[in-house]
């Protein structure tokens, strides 16, 4: 058996040996790119739902560009994020729970961030979840750049646009004809292929053609064993016996399907995705019987949208959108009830009906936008039953919402020098108050090289329908009087280009959210409802670092600190005090391949678990790639890929709902693609 220093030294050799043999053959390949300056200067339309420079928008955006998707060679859209300032991830190996600005509670569905396709709502409408790892629905091949938008959006896309927005923007069929064919696996089990095509048809010299492009993935992930720290005991068999080592057998094996498809044709614009992953966690979600590979978790769903952005002049234009979203989730989860077996089930489902108008202008000194967004619950189905009588009823509930939503900006420039930004939106729905969020921010361009904002903002999430709805009257109540959740958040941001090719960003930020909704133990007897609870009040200060050149090192760096307390006079729980990222890009072997790496560092955290608290370490997680484009012959390239480069003993927070209080995470494994582009 290799040591672990063995086996770290056979990888590094192994890829040296073939990055040598690759580099013998390859031919030359042209980095050129823009420059970070030019880059500065390339428009944003998440801030404000419109294009406007980066420096212009009322938040201190971020964006990863797709150069830096496929030269890191990221899977997820988690493995993405996490090179921005402040954010952070819990895995519980079947999601992946998104953090940021110091707040994260373990399990708690991604409710507080809203994810965007191209700018329509992908949160689902049963938990308002956004699924960001490898249960996500966009395949990383079909993203041309993604847009965070850090802080409160509410005044521009209402519910759940707490701690920030994330825009994926699509990629279009351009002029040449495009097709590719990649094939992937890792040392962690996981195969697969990918295909893209895209295309142009009709047309002709000065017309409009329509544009086509398809990607579809499929992939398997392999069982693995997987061990887990059991303090308490908790982990049991099906047979009803402890489980002696606390090792899960052959699990977390999944199967992942993903279509993509977008249609360009002059003002219109449609976009069809569709997605199914089935996994079998390792980790006895609930509270379920371990070891089992009966746990089974489906996540699966169709979004297709078709958009209209007619110019109505060379100052005005109108925005429409109608779209149409099914989403299902199913459970199935062993239990215990004495010494009999049986399997419990989920079966939720969810239909959405949605459309969305805008009008902007520019006239004098303001560049106003007006909207509205109405969407209908067409199925809102949570269905829970088991597959033995228990003398509990079964949940068979169909509660729809209503929604509405008007909203107004106005950017207002004063001078060359100073830009108002006012906004304001109001969300009124079926079970729910109405909900205002107003927006400020207040921008000052010094001079080419400075750029101070002073931002604040009003955001919110409604209780979902889980939450307020889903209850059998025994141990489960529902709580249709439940209340939004808000957050109000003052910012400052100073932005500091101190070189063509470098730019500084610092922010300064406070955040009070409210009306925290929590499961609470009603009876402490296992009587749960969904409560209004205190709040949590963030303090803390990012500071960050980009540059670039046109073909040499690009490098992005952060440091992130946060102080959270609660109603409790306590430190909130799974805050990190620090967070420091760094991640760099650059040409090597002459330019004839490229190599990228970053690494991830965050600090201890404590949190409360069947009501002991516990603490997983400072957390340092690095990973280096290494892509060899047009290997042996034009097109065909070749990539590695270490994760965990370091292979640290990494331990993610658990939920209240899990049997052990921690989850650990993979060691360094190595993942493998190669692709032919034609």
């Amino acid at each position: 058996m290799f040591s672990i220093k063995t086996k770290y030294s056979k990888i590094l050799i192994t890829m040296a040996s073939v990055s040598f043999a690759l580099y013998a053959q390859a031919e030359p390949v042209d980095f050129t790119e823009l420059s970070l300056e030019q880059l500065l200067e390339v428009k944003v339309t998440s801030a404000s739902k419109y294009e406007q420079r980066a420096s212009d928008a009322p938040s201190a955006v971020q964006v990863i560009t797709r150069e830096e998707i496929e030269r890191h060679g990221w899977h997820t859209l988690s493995e993405a994020l996490l090179t921005l300032p402040g954010l952070y991830i819990s895995n519980d190996q079947a999601y992946d729970y998104l953090g940021g600005r110091g707040f994260l509670i373990p399990g708690d569905y991604n409710t507080r961030f809203l994810l965007l396709v191209d700018g329509e709502r992908n949160n689902d409408s049963i938990y308002q979840q956004a699924l960001p790892g490898s249960e996500g629905w966009m395949d990383m091949s079909a993203i041309e750049r993604i847009e965070y938008i850090p802080g409160p959006g509410s005044a521009i896309y209402g519910s759940n646009a707490m701690f920030g927005v994330i825009n994926i923007i699509t990629r279009s069929a351009g002029k040449t004809p495009q097709r590719k064919v990649t094939a992937y696996a890792s040392q962690q089990g996981l195969a697969g292929i990918s295909m893209m095509a895209s295309q142009t048809l009709g047309g002709s010299e000065g017309g409009t053609g329509t544009g086509v492009m398809v990607q579809y993935t499929n992939e398997y992930k392999a069982g693995r064993d997987r061990t887990y720290a059991d303090p308490l005991g908790y982990l049991y068999l099906a047979d009803g016996s402890p489980s002696p080592d606390g090792v899960a057998h052959g699990l977390d094996q999944a199967r992942n399907q993903r279509l993509f498809m977008r249609v360009n044709h002059g003002e219109w614009s449609m976009t069809l995705i569709n997605h199914e992953r089935i996994t079998h966690p390792s980790s006895a979600l609930y509270y379920t019987v371990f070891d089992d590979p009966a746990l089974t978790v489906t996540d699966a769903g169709t979004q297709l949208g078709v958009t209209l952005q007619h110019k109505l002049s060379d100052d005005s234009s109108v925005y429409a959108r109608v779209g149409y979203t099914n989403w299902a989730y199913r459970g199935t989860y062993g239990f215990l009830n004495g010494p009999t077996y049986y399997n419990n089930y989920d079966d939720v489902q969810g239909e959405i009906l949605d459309g969305e108008f805008r009008y902007q202008v520019s006239f004098g000194a303001h560049h106003l936008l007006a909207g509205m967004e109405l969407s209908n619950d067409l199925l809102a189905r949570q269905q829970n039953y088991s597959s033995i009588p228990l003398g509990i009823p079964d949940v068979n509930i169909n509660t729809p919402y209503q929604h509405r939503a008007v909203f107004i900006q106005d950017e207002y420039r004063v001078g060359n020098a100073w830009l108002i930004s006012l906004g304001m939106r109001s969300d009124s729905a079926t079970y729910g108050e109405t909900s205002n969020s107003p927006r400020l921010g207040l921008i000052w361009h010094a001079n080419d090289a400075w750029t101070a904002k002073l931002l604040s903002g009003r955001a919110y999430r409604s209780p979902n329908n889980y939450e307020s709805q889903y209850g059998n009257g025994i141990d489960y109540l529902s709580n249709p009087a439940l209340q939004a959740e808000t957050i109000q958040t003052t910012e400052g941001v100073l932005e500091w280009q101190s070189s063509k090719q470098t730019r500084w960003m610092l922010s300064l930020y406070q955040n009070k959210l409210n009306n925290l909704i929590q499961q609470v133990d009603t009876t402490g007897t296992g009587v749960f409802q969904y409560q209004n609870g205190g709040w949590v009040q963030v303090q803390g200060v990012e500071l960050g670092v980009e540059q670039g050149s046109a073909d040499e090192l690009k490098l992005r760096a952060s440091i992130a600190s946060n102080q959270a307390t609660n109603d409790l006079g306590t430190t909130q729980g799974n805050s990190p005090e620090w967070i420091g990222k760094a991640s760099m890009s650059l040409p090597v072997f002459k330019h004839s391949a490229y190599f990228a790496a970053e690494i991830q560092m965050v600090s201890s955290r404590s949190y409360v678990w069947n009501s002991e608290t516990y603490s997983v370490p400072n957390e340092i997680v690095g990973n280096a790639t290494l892509t060899f484009p047009d290997v042996l012959t034009k097109g065909l390239q070749a990539q590695l890929r270490i994760r965990n480069l370091f292979n640290s003993d990494i331990q993610h927070p658990a939920s209240a709902e899990m049997p052990i209080p921690k989850i650990p995470q993979d060691g360094r494994s190595l993942f493998a693609s190669i692709s032919y582009a034609f």
